[in-house]
């Protein structure tokens, strides 16, 4: 997969190169792995992104119908509840 540079980059980053994932992205890798389950931390390892960009491409995927999703379990953490879902590609 080859990484695009984002708009903004060189004027947020003059001298240092800055890619943008996309959604595109996301669904690209959900359909190289059709038959696995990913939840949101693997998918942003494998893209080498960041979590939070993930969760919000994710979630704009959700809403559109495009890829299928389960909850998985929840974790309890000192600061609360958080549900991890699971994803896959839509066939």
């Amino acid at each position: 997969m080859i990484p695009r540079p984002c708009a903004y980059a060189s004027f947020l980053y003059p001298f240092r190169l800055v890619f943008c994932m996309g959604q595109q992205d996301v669904y690209d890798l959900l359909k190289k792995y059709k038959s696995k389950w990913l939840n949101a931390r693997e998918i942003a390892n494998l893209l080498d992104a960041s979590f939070n960009t993930v969760v919000g491409n994710l979630k704009r995927l959700r809403k559109a119908g495009i890829v299928v999703f389960k909850k998985a379990y929840q974790v309890v953490e000192p600061a609360g509840r958080r549900i991890v879902y699971l994803y896959r590609y839509k066939k």
